[in-house]
């Protein structure tokens, strides 16, 4: 706990209350690294803290491969923590997240048996629609070859493969993936309702919203990554362009 104690030192004075201090002033106030692998090295050793955990969670993370990175029930807390406290080099930590999770896999994580669901068959030199092996499979494998020869995205994430069927309105493909594949419609921060909101393709979006794409779940993040962190992204036109049709559709979805 080297990193967590020097910073726990710094903060106390000698009038100063150590317990109130370690609540707020060591942990939750923003912490700025000159290194990526610094900022890693931190945040192994508060992730109990952060979780309210007696140690790091045995199921932390997901395997190598698995369409998500987290489990759901720690993404919130991290990915939280790192957004609104972590900065390396005064700017916003884009690897940190990345960094994080690769170094939780060569700890070993996870080291308790998660149920093995299709994602998790995936790994990085596998391709997911071989393992799936269902009779559909053949016509998404095809489109693959002839559409999606340039990118290889969807080799590690069955996410950005469903939405890259979106945006190409192969709805029986979306379909297939989502309730036959268990693709999860709102991975990657809702990627497949974002891609297709971004070309006005409403009516994929309605689709997608059928198969449970969160719309206000979308509009809530969007929202929140623009009003906190516009002066670190690049794609904050492309994203404010998103935002702005995700409200146009849930307005229309209400008439």
């Amino acid at each position: 706990m080297k990193i967590v104690r020097d910073y726990i030192v710094e903060k106390f004075i000698e009038d100063s209350d150590p317990i109130q201090d370690m609540g707020i002033g060591t942990l939750y106030k923003e912490m700025n690294f000159n290194t990526v692998k610094k900022a890693v090295d931190f945040m192994i050793e508060i992730l109990p803290n952060i979780l309210k955990t007696e140690k790091i969670p045995d199921d932390i993370i997901y395997p190598k491969g698995h369409s998500n990175a987290f489990n759901f029930k720690y993404f919130k807390e991290v990915a939280g923590y790192i957004t609104l406290y972590i900065k390396i080099n005064n700017r916003y930590p884009t690897d940190v997240f990345t960094a994080l999770y690769r170094k939780l896999l060569r700890m070993g994580y996870p080291k308790s048996k998660i149920k093995e669901s299709l994602n998790e068959k995936f790994t990085e030199d596998s391709d997911p629609i071989s393992d799936m092996n269902i009779g559909m499979d053949k016509l998404i494998e095809k489109f693959i070859k002839e559409e999606l020869k340039n990118d290889r995205s969807y080799h590690t994430s069955p996410c950005r493969l469903l939405s890259a069927c979106a945006i190409r309105d192969k709805y029986d493909f979306v379909e297939h993936l989502v309730k036959n594949k268990k693709v999860n419609i709102n991975g990657i921060l809702y990627v497949p309702l974002r891609s297709c909101a971004y070309n006005k393709n409403y009516k994929m979006c309605k689709f997608l919203i059928k198969l449970e794409a969160d719309l206000n779940g979308a509009i809530h993040t969007l929202e929140t990554h623009i009003t906190e962190f516009h002066q670190y992204i690049s794609s904050e036109e492309k994203d404010n362009i998103i935002l702005k049709n995700l409200k146009e559709l849930r307005e229309k979805m209400r008439v």
